[in-house]
């Protein structure tokens, strides 16, 4: 399967008010199995609080351990 977009209902965005602030409140909704998506042609992973870049061959490693994990 080939690399999802913004506009595939993956991700949802909009602004609310915190605290007399407004703030971006953004949704993003796991991906089905065997799907992946990138940012300019990066691939980025969340690991707990952070956020991680991968290389490719990280990459390799990683997909194969979520496929046989779902």
């Amino acid at each position: 399967m080939g690399p999802l977009v913004s506009g595939d209902g993956y991700i949802d965005y909009h602004f609310d008010m915190y605290e007399g602030k407004q703030v971006l409140n953004i949704t993003v909704k796991k991906l089905p199995s065997g799907n992946y998506a990138y940012l300019d042609e990066e691939i980025y992973i969340r690991n707990s609080a952070e956020t991680v870049k991968l290389s490719t061959r990280e990459f390799d490693v990683w997909r194969a351990t979520r496929n046989s994990e779902d």
